[in-house]
């Protein structure tokens, strides 16, 4: 009977190890992860990835459903609030620089809005995907932190200019708050 009791346990131990050595195998490489679900007008839902690699670069995948065909302008927001009129509680583009104008994810570090990102792009079926590989962000803790803040998708496409101040994008039509998995 002890013998049978030991051997539980023993099992028991070895089903632990093993899921926290896999646990563990998964994260070796310094990776930090965070995640949106986004929701939005006419059904529209998705899910924004982000991940810092152990570079520091972060990698970011968006998918939508049921979105409007075409190109849509995507920002990482300063607030992690999807309340008010159209949005309007995720506030401004994140940008910790305090000095940049709105650009393209492509340009320096510094001269562009570090929630600037690339254009989602959906199809005729309502189906989006999106990428922006940048360095202007970071998932771990610090200034360029985007857990805890919204991303936002718009209506219209992003120009990448100052002109008008969000490049064109137009209005808000769905948002998803930012947090680390």
């Amino acid at each position: 009977m002890l013998r049978k009791w030991v051997a539980i346990q023993l099992a028991i131990v070895v089903v632990g190890l093993v899921a926290a050595a896999a646990t563990t195998y998964a994260r070796s490489d310094g990776a930090q992860h965070a995640q949106a679900d986004i929701e939005g007008v006419n059904g529209l839902t998705g899910v924004a990835r982000f991940v810092e690699d152990g570079t520091g670069t972060v990698h970011v995948v968006i998918k939508l459903k049921n979105a409007p065909a075409g190109l849509h302008g995507t920002h990482v927001h300063a607030n992690g609030d999807c309340g008010g009129t159209a949005y309007s509680a995720a506030g401004a583009h994140f940008d910790p620089d305090s000095s940049a104008s709105h650009g393209s994810p492509d340009d320096a570090i510094g001269s562009h809005h570090a929630g600037d990102l690339h254009n989602t792009e959906v199809n005729v079926a309502e189906n989006g995907h999106g990428t922006t590989i940048t360095g202007a962000l970071t998932v771990s803790d610090g200034l360029r932190s985007i857990t805890g803040r919204s991303i936002i998708i718009h209506a219209n496409e992003d120009n990448y200019t100052n002109t008008p101040v969000n490049g064109g994008s137009g209005t808000r039509i769905a948002c998803g708050i930012i947090e680390a998995d």
